[in-house]
């Protein structure tokens, strides 16, 4: 089932699991994914783009992407 942000940080908290090691490993999710990108993304100076990266968490709280809008 979906859970909010706010219902994984307490799944997190009450485990006692440290959640510094996911969000790295979702960091890293994100950057690889950029960097394989880099040359399909227009360069322009006047202008930015915002993308938005769907995370699935499994049970073992491994980060899977599954896309990025």
């Amino acid at each position: 089932s979906k859970w909010s942000f706010r219902q994984l940080r307490r799944y997190l908290d009450q485990s006692g699991f440290n959640d510094w090691f996911l969000w790295q490993r979702i960091a890293s999710l994100i950057s690889l994914t950029i960097l394989s990108q880099t040359a399909g993304i227009p360069k322009s100076s006047n202008c930015f783009e915002f993308f938005g990266f769907d995370v699935l968490i499994d049970a073992n709280l491994k980060p899977w992407l599954l896309e990025v809008n």
